[in-house]
């Protein structure tokens, strides 16, 4: 989702991504290109950038205004799991079932290099707005944060006792969300790695993680239906949605108070009053 919340892009199994108007949610243009399905999919800030990972082992960057192919980037050599893009579109970040996530020029689409950092396969990855911090979640059940110039890893963040499905990180990098299999959702200090809250609260598979640009406000999606709301600083839920299938996805707007939330039934567009 941009910033603003105008533009939402969905991926699929059926080898497609879907651009939304955020505001209508009357579908704008679908993009198609990949050979295999597509696991994931980010839009930069501004909303001229989309990326798409697919299973056919490669990303697509594409014009977010027009749906137009910029580039194929090539190198994993296993499926593309997930994909993160900065907020001016400058860098993107890859994570794969290759155990290894790579850091790639937005604009030119060189491969910038590779990151290998997982005893399992990365299941998903997430990027500061300006480049600078990039996190990974793995099946390995740990997260490592990276210096998004250098490559180097700055640590690793333990304590979940299942997979770690999804990551997110605050436009800053100081407050980073993990969604595991253990049905729990974390928060870090992206600064020290040091874990601040546990947040329970769902009886199924927490699949998918989004946070706000100032860090202060979670969105949450599990396999139990639930998308909820939960404030960063003090663990408190703020609202819960119960939907009509398991949710796999999710991503908010910079402010959080739009919402999409993607599952077995399709794509939920919902909208925070509070």
């Amino acid at each position: 989702m941009s910033g603003d919340g105008a533009i939402i892009v969905s991926a699929s199994a059926d080898k497609q991504l879907r651009v939304w108007d955020g505001q209508s949610g009357t579908e704008r243009f679908r993009l198609r290109a990949h050979a295999d399905e597509v696991f994931s999919c980010a839009v930069s800030a501004d909303g001229e950038t989309i990326v798409s990972a697919s299973g056919d082992k490669t990303l697509k960057v594409w014009d977010g205004r027009t749906g137009a192919k910029r580039f194929t980037l090539k190198g994993h050599l296993g499926r593309v799991r997930g994909c993160a893009v900065s907020a001016n579109g400058e860098t993107i970040v890859s994570a794969s079932a290759d155990k290894t996530l790579k850091v790639w020029d937005g604009r030119s689409g060189a491969e910038r290099f590779t990151l290998k950092p997982h005893a399992h396969l990365a299941f998903g990855c997430a990027v500061s707005a300006d480049g600078t911090i990039i996190v990974s979640a793995s099946a390995d059940t740990t997260l490592k944060v990276w210096d998004g110039m250098s490559g180097a890893e700055r640590f690793t963040l333990s304590g979940h006792t299942g997979a770690v499905n999804a990551c997110a990180v605050s436009a800053d990098g100081a407050t980073i969300v993990s969604a595991s299999a253990d049905k729990t959702l974390k928060v870090w200090n992206g600064r020290t790695g040091k874990e601040r809250l546990t947040l329970i609260g769902n009886t199924g598979w927490l699949t998918g993680c989004a946070v706000s640009k100032d860090g202060i406000t979670l969105i949450s999606v599990a396999e139990d239906q639930m998308v909820k709301v939960w404030n960063a600083y003090t663990g408190e839920c703020l609202s819960t949605l119960q939907v009509d299938g398991p949710l796999y996805g999710c991503a908010c707007s910079a402010d959080a108070k739009t919402i999409a939330a993607a599952g077995a039934r399709g794509l939920y567009f919902l909208r925070l009053l509070t």
